[in-house]
């Protein structure tokens, strides 16, 4: 069983964090807003937007202490892990397990004790994260009993530095 944080928060307002969250998202993609701009609106007004089809805002908690980010839009994670029974030739003939390619989150940012993700609506996250995405339809100021379960993910934070490679470059 994943470890995570568990908790209500009696008199919450989700529609501005999830504002706040998704202003990082912002900052960090500039293609974003042109593609959500009813989003970009409802982050500056603080009015409920109908969440977006396309990509989703997933929240999970970290115990490193590390702040950091990384925009990596149409980047991709290659790993060839052992065990694997998929090989295939290379043209200098040697035969090789063929790599796993695993698309990364559009965005990223770590601030503890957050950790906050911008994917895909078709990105399989791994971890259990919490979509977020919903509290758009929240009004900025109003107030309710939230309940969150984070997942706590010590792998992403303390590993945040691969490089990540374009599929084009990866088939170069």
């Amino acid at each position: 069983m994943l470890a995570g944080l568990a908790c209500a928060i009696e008199n919450g307002d989700p529609g501005a964090f999830v504002r706040a969250l998704w202003g990082w998202m912002f900052a960090i993609d500039d293609k974003l807003r042109d593609e959500q701009p009813a989003v970009a609106r409802s982050v500056l007004s603080g009015e409920p937007v109908e969440a977006p089809a396309a990509v989703r805002l997933l929240l999970g908690a970290t115990t490193s202490l590390r702040v950091w980010l990384r925009g990596q839009r149409d980047h991709v994670s290659v790993a060839t892990p052992l065990g694997r029974s998929d090989w295939r030739t290379r043209r200098s003939g040697f035969w090789t397990p063929t790599p796993e390619v695993v698309r990364l989150p559009r965005a990223v940012v770590c601030a503890p004790p957050y950790v906050a993700i911008l994917a895909a609506a078709t990105d399989d996250p791994v971890a259990p994260y919490m979509d977020t995405t919903g509290w758009l339809a929240d009004r900025s100021g109003d107030r309710r009993q939230v309940t969150l379960y984070l997942p706590t993910i010590p792998a992403l934070a303390d590993n945040a530095s691969p490089t990540p490679v374009t599929y084009e470059q990866l088939v170069a």
